[in-house]
């Protein structure tokens, strides 16, 4: 016994162990999908997979709904521009654009022919032959370059707007500043 150690606790370090070991039991619904499987269906009446897919009369789990942060002062403007920057769409619609390029055409004619017909057409077809009839035919590519250049010009000169207002230390676009622009291009032969 002298080199051996004895442990007078030896009993208790056993019973301890055999504590730890639990015998677990799987536990069994009966009736209720708790984790949203997919009842089965009968080997007889077994679908394809892509069948199965569509007939899929299980829903998924709804996932949980996090909170909305509120952004810092600014932030949400920026998120907004980089937004409307990256994408390809023009803001102004193309019935409306499309309205004010004839208006404008239709005026043009008034003024250099007060006393002849007006004939304004849209023609989409790009190999039609003009007729004898019809002073102004637009095609669609024709329409679609006026709009984004209208578009592009208006988008530069509310941009120097926007600079003029932030050099006058306000937020808010007032007409001083539109007139500003206006005379700054004016002069330098922009407008």
């Amino acid at each position: 016994m002298l080199g051996r150690r004895t442990n007078s606790n030896n009993t208790t370090n056993l019973r301890s162990r055999n504590l730890v070991r639990v015998h677990r039991t799987l536990s069994k619904s009966f009736g209720v999908d708790r984790c949203n499987v997919r009842p089965k269906v009968p080997r007889a009446a077994s679908l394809s997979a892509k069948a199965r897919m569509e007939n899929q009369d299980w829903q998924e789990a709804p996932s949980p709904q996090k909170e909305r942060r509120r952004l810092p002062p600014g932030v949400a403007a920026l998120l907004e521009i980089k937004k409307y920057q990256s994408r390809f769409k023009l803001m102004i619609p193309t019935a409306r654009m499309k309205r004010l390029i004839f208006q404008i055409l239709r005026e043009e004619y008034r003024s250099r022919r007060p006393n002849e017909r007006i004939p304004v057409v849209f023609e989409s077809n790009q190999n039609s032959e003009p007729n004898a009839n019809h002073r102004y035919l637009l095609q669609k590519n024709a329409l679609v370059a006026i709009h984004e250049a209208a578009e592009a010009y208006l988008v530069s000169f509310f941009e120097d707007v926007n600079l003029a207002t932030i050099h006058r230390k306000r937020a808010t676009i007032d007409k001083d500043d539109i007139n500003f622009i206006k005379t700054l291009r004016s002069r330098a032969g922009l407008l």
